[in-house]
């Protein structure tokens, strides 16, 4: 993080995908975000139905000391590939970028990051709590979506649906993206 409170998320998201080698699902196209955790970083990654924490239900939480991430099992395959993508931004940017601590690759012992359903979905009031949310969404929309392979994608589909498909994301992840992008 700079003296001046920017964190470069991109930059983050590429050097973890650099330092795993960019490990890919079985189509082929879509990041392996739980194999960078589990080989990468070392951390469990365990599903759990009502996923809670001090009586609030959550979509996602990470727990460095521990070494796992912990993921609300209800809810969808890509939703879910988003929240651990999330969970691995809180620790790179919580943690590392603004402590000035290891990243994940090196981590031993940090505090919990816990996300509800309304701070991975950016609607927290909190203008704090808010900004780290929102750097997280956009670090793991980086990480699952990296630039390079987004366009090969879209080079290849020329559709919203199908780029969401092949990087098994959603489509409103996907297309926020692609604009970011400026590839629509």
């Amino acid at each position: 993080m700079s003296p001046r409170g920017f964190v470069d998320v991109e930059r983050l998201a590429d050097q973890i995908l650099l330092k795993s080698g960019t490990p890919r699902r079985p189509n082929g196209w879509a990041v392996d975000v739980e194999g960078i955790l589990m080989r990468y970083c070392g951390f469990d990654v365990a599903y759990v139905p009502q996923l809670s924490l001090g009586g609030a239900r959550l979509s996602g939480a990470i727990l460095p000391e521990q070494r796992v991430v912990l993921v609300e099992s209800t809810e969808g395959e890509r939703r879910k590939r988003f929240t651990i993508a999330h969970e691995l931004g809180h620790a790179e940017i919580d943690y590392r970028a603004m402590s000035g601590g290891p990243s994940l690759f090196e981590v031993r012992a940090a505090s919990a990051y816990r996300c509800t359903s309304a701070d991975v979905q950016d609607l927290r009031p909190d203008r704090a709590v808010a900004r780290r949310e929102m750097l997280a969404n956009k670090f793991a929309a980086s990480i699952l979506m990296p630039r390079g392979l987004t366009r090969d994608v879209w080079r290849q589909t020329q559709d919203v649906a199908k780029s969401a498909d092949l990087l098994e994301v959603s489509q409103e992840a996907a297309g926020y993206r692609l604009g970011e992008l400026k590839l629509l």
